[in-house]
Formats: C-alpha cells, sequence, structure tokens
C-alpha cells in the first residue's frame, strides 16, 4: 500500500506541474505505458516456465525413481508439490515457491504504474487546449517504396480516456486475481496471460496507424484464447 500511495503522490506531484491552457501538451513517458505490461508478461512467463520446469522434476514419476524399499518415498521424495502441506509434525504449512510469490506483486504492480502514468497525462493534457492528437513516434516500423509505417502512440482524449479505462479495469482484475487463482499451479503462467492481454489492449487503443492498432486486435484475439484455454488439462473445462 505504501508503494501505491507514493507513487499516486508523485504523480499528482507531476500531475500539478501540467501547462496552462493554451500551452501545448507534453507527453508524459507515454511508452511505459505499453512497456510495463509488456515488462510484466516477460518476467511472469520466465517464471512460468521455471514453475513448469519444477513440476516435471517433480512428477509423479520422479518421486517413484526415488522410492524407497517397500515402495515407499525415500527421502528425495518430492511428491507434495502439488499442494501445500503440514511439515512433519503438523508444525508451519511450506512456503509458496517465489514462481508463484512474485507475479502477486509483478503482475497488479506494472499495471498499476501504466495507470498512474495515464493519468499523469491524461490530467497534463486537461489543461491544454489540443486541437489535433499527439503522436508520439520511436521507430520506423515498416519501409516499402512510398508505405512507411511508425511505431508510434496517438495521444488524444479518446485514447487517453480508454488506456485509463484498461489500465484501471485491469489492474482491479489483476488484484482480484492474486486471491482468486492463489492456489492454481499455472498461476504465473496466468497473469503472464493477463499481462500480455493489457499490453495488447495498450496497443490496440493508443496505436497511431491501422497497422499497429491490428497488432493489438489480433493479439487480444491470442490472448483471449489463451485465457479462455487455460485449464486446457482438464477436460470438461476444455470441451
Amino acid at each position: 500500500m505504501s508503494f501505491i500511495t507514493a507513487s499516486l503522490k508523485a504523480a499528482l506531484q507531476v500531475a500539478a506541474q501540467a501547462p496552462g491552457a493554451g500551452s501545448e501538451f507534453e507527453p508524459f513517458f507515454p511508452g511505459l505505458i505499453v512497456l510495463l505490461p509488456a515488462l510484466g508478461f516477460l518476467v511472469n512467463g520466465v517464471l512460468a516456465l521455471l514453475a513448469a520446469r519444477r513440476a516435471l522434476a517433480v512428477r509423479p514419476g520422479a518421486a517413484r525413481a526415488h522410492a524407497g524399499p517397500g515402495g515407499h518415498a525415500g527421502h528425495g521424495d518430492h511428491g507434495h508439490h502439488s499442494a501445500p502441506s503440514a511439515h512433519a509434525g503438523g508444525h508451519g504449512v511450506e512456503p509458496r515457491p517465489f514462481t508463484h510469490r512474485w507475479p502477486s506483486w509483478i503482475a497488479p504492480g506494472a499495471v498499476g504504474l501504466a495507470f498512474v502514468i495515464a493519468g499523469v497525462n491524461f490530467l497534463r493534457m486537461a489543461g491544454v487546449e489540443l486541437h489535433e492528437p499527439v503522436i508520439v513516434r520511436y521507430w520506423t516500423w515498416i519501409a516499402a517504396g512510398t508505405l512507411e509505417v511508425d511505431a508510434a502512440l496517438q495521444l488524444d482524449q479518446l485514447s487517453l480516456l480508454m488506456t485509463l479505462v484498461v489500465t484501471g479495469v485491469g489492474f482491479l482484475i489483476h488484484v482480484y486475481s492474486v486471491g482468486y487463482m492463489r492456489e492454481d499451479a499455472g498461476y504465473p503462467r496466468y497473469f503472464a496471460y493477463l499481462n500480455l492481454f493489457v499490453f495488447f489492449m495498450l496497443v490496440l487503443v493508443l496505436g497511431s496507424s491501422f497497422a499497429t492498432m491490428f497488432v493489438g486486435w489480433e493479439g487480444v484475439g491470442l490472448c483471449s484464447y489463451l485465457l479462455i484455454g487455460f485449464w486446457f488439462s482438464d477436460r470438461a473445462k476444455s470441451d
């Protein structure tokens, strides 16, 4: 909570420096709005791969390979991975691995910071008489003859309002999912998908060209497929 409070205070201080009416709108790190969920996806994706590797290492077959005399697992048994279990004698509960702890902070934090930055830009734009969109260009994406498409973001009243909706509602969904998906074995994979979904939604609403918006549109479709089929190993859910 202190981290969120500090971020909001910093955002209000920056927003208070917004230019007055008639001045030009100066974007406040708009690229971070899109970049933060992408970074969250990459980090959570790595954590998901590490979690999957760990699950394979302690699968039932591996546990049987370490079984002692009489078919019982020896000291090398890791069969407790399927769910948190009590230690011998019932003292305490096994702590969750870092692959299932870090996403609880990384995924909502990335979207929450994106929301703060979007809010700063929205407040700064509110004090400016904007007659045309502000295009922030980063590099030339496609250059073929007379066709040239930049990797660029378009900032105007509508795109920033939609950005606040995507990041604000997305942040609440992430926070809710921390509790709802807590005991799921695919916890980091779920948050990787969710961060990627927000990233493509932001590309869709902030893209300055139809080509860029198309990437966001198709990415949203991909993430919808991944999230709808998240429990693909459960036959009833996959059907």
